[in-house]
């Protein structure tokens, strides 16, 4: 069973648009999540924990709240600050 995801905000933009031709037609999708601490990858799928957990992280504490997000192809981190 997977674990959903919180977002702050969704957004929709469109990237290309033709009102002759609906196979033009391309849009994103974004979505603003609360913070997320990245606390490991595992090939293509990051370990996350909600909130800041840096200074667990830094102090080599367990983290217990976590999940795996699996990252799928036109999938993009827009923002990211190193702990």
């Amino acid at each position: 069973a997977g674990r959903d995801i919180l977002f702050d905000t969704c957004e929709l933009k469109i990237i290309e648009s033709d009102i002759t031709n609906k196979a033009i037609h391309t849009v994103a999708l974004i979505y603003t999540t609360p913070v997320l601490t990245l606390i490991d990858n595992i090939g293509d799928t990051l370990l996350l924990s909600p909130g800041n957990k840096s200074v667990m992280l830094k102090a080599l504490q367990v983290i217990e709240d976590t999940f795996l997000l699996k990252l799928l192809p036109g999938f993009n981190i827009v923002s990211y600050t190193a702990c």
